[in-house]
């Protein structure tokens, strides 16, 4: 950003919203605040994230691109050399934490996604989106390979690129999606993590109110951002609206981990990037 403004700060709070909110659910359900410390680490690490970075994504050369693809495959694949929960590998873990790095990753995939579709780099653009949407499908991860597959379509089908590359990419999609479907997931769900949906809905109307105003305010930000005219940020915009709905969504059928308003700090830290890509203008 170019300067912080009263307008810019507004668009920190969803996450704090949503986090106020986690809180105040779990602890109605006779479950400690501090599930959700995690998650006021990630608002502290991702705003600081955010007013660093958001000047430093702009005129980024394809080489640089490039090299931050690889460093996300990278930190993709580095959760198969940790330990698996039921051969699940989707956490980074130090210590005694686990990161669940797709959520930190896929923001900086899809970004890396649209600027090599920008810069006419479509074979890489391709074969960036089948590694990641694969590699998360062997993880295996049905959530994020869903939500990053549907959002890097709305990438390929928006940019200006040949017929054959926008049929490949839904190939790609499609046989991931088989394929992480197809599997099934034996982790055993952590209520205020996967099943937080289900916490807030207990609470009765106030649940069922604060639900639905924290998932609209962490929308909220990026449909406001789709009326700017520089093309980056409307394309990106619809790309990352598409990834937390969808996320949110399969969180409602599933036992996922639910972006940003569940616990864990690693969807908070993705949403403050996303928030990056976006906000650059301001």
């Amino acid at each position: 950003m170019k300067k912080l403004t009263p307008q810019s700060v507004l668009f920190f709070i969803p996450p704090i919203l949503a986090t106020l909110f986690g809180i105040y659910t779990v602890v109605q359900n006779g479950i400690p605040a501090s599930v959700f410390y995690p998650n006021i680490i990630g608002i502290l690490i991702g705003i600081i994230l955010m007013l660093y970075l958001s000047n430093r994504w702009k005129d980024k050369r394809p080489t640089q691109v490039m090299q931050i693809s690889f460093i996300s495959l990278f930190l993709l694949l580095a959760c198969f050399l940790f330990p698996g929960e039921h051969e699940v590998h989707r956490w980074i873990r130090i210590g005694g934490f686990g990161i669940e790095i797709s959520m930190i990753v896929i923001p900086l995939a899809l970004w890396c996604i649209y600027q090599l579709l920008h810069d006419k780099y479509f074979l890489h653009s391709i074969v960036l989106f089948a590694a990641t949407v694969m590699i998360l499908a062997f993880q295996p991860d049905a959530s994020q390979t869903t939500a990053l597959s549907l959002a890097g379509l709305v990438l390929f089908f928006k940019s200006k690129t040949d017929i054959k590359y926008r049929l490949a990419s839904v190939v790609i999609a499609a046989v991931a999606l088989y394929y992480v479907w197809t599997r099934v997931d034996l982790l055993d769900p952590i209520e205020y993590v996967e099943d937080i949906f289900e916490m807030m809905v207990s609470l009765g109307p106030v649940g069922i109110a604060g639900l639905f105003i924290c998932s609209v305010a962490l929308i909220v930000p990026f449909i406001l951002m789709e009326f700017k005219r520089i093309e980056t940020v409307r394309t990106l915009s619809t790309s990352f609206i598409v990834y937390l709905a969808a996320s949110m969504i399969i969180a409602v059928f599933g036992h996922y981990p639910v972006m940003v308003m569940g616990a864990g700090a690693s969807s908070v830290v993705g949403w403050y990037l996303m928030l990056s890509f976006v906000l650059r203008t301001l």
